[in-house]
Formats: C-alpha cells, sequence, structure tokens
C-alpha cells in the first residue's frame, strides 16, 4: 500500500518538472532571441548593481520595451565592452564575477 502512494507522487512530481523544464526552454529560446546587448547588459546589472531595489534602482521598474535611464546605462556598459571583446566571452567572464 505504502509503494503505491509513493509511486503515485512521483508521477506528480514528474508533472512539475517536465512544467518547469517547459518553461525554461522557452525562457531559454526568448533568451536567446534577445539582443546581445541586452543580455549583456542583464548580466553586469545583476552581478554589479548595489542600489536598493526598492526606490534606488529602476531597472525592475523599466523593461525593455520600454527603456529607461537604468537600463540604458547598463546597455552602453554593455556596448562598450562589445567593442573590444566577443559577447561570448565578455558574457562568460561577467557571470564569474
Amino acid at each position: 500500500m505504502m509503494l503505491k502512494i509513493k509511486l503515485m507522487d512521483n508521477g506528480e512530481k514528474i508533472k512539475e518538472l517536465r512544467a518547469e523544464a517547459d518553461r525554461l526552454e522557452e525562457l531559454d529560446k526568448k533568451n536567446s532571441e534577445s539582443p546581445k546587448e541586452y543580455r549583456l547588459a542583464e548580466m553586469i546589472h545583476s552581478k554589479m548593481c548595489h542600489w536598493n531595489h526598492i526606490d534606488g534602482c529602476g531597472w525592475h521598474y523599466e523593461s525593455w520595451d520600454n527603456i529607461g535611464d537604468s537600463r540604458q546605462r547598463y546597455i552602453d556598459k554593455a556596448n562598450f565592452i562589445l567593442a573590444q571583446v566577443q559577447f561570448e566571452y565578455a558574457y562568460k567572464s561577467i557571470s564569474l564575477m
């Protein structure tokens, strides 16, 4: 009896994991279609921004459809870096910070 319950729990967990995998694959596809400077800007922001994200940094109040000062500063940084090195090298290097 206990074994049967465990198998049913595993089935539900498998469904949840498959749904999560599908969501992550869709996110990867969307990210790979984004311009390289946007992807690099996101990485730079995630590693280097130390502002308070409630009222000090506007990153999360903006979007790629509505670029404001916060995102533009990081796009400028990304473009400067991309003028010096290839995207893959820059992205991997910054991700290690």
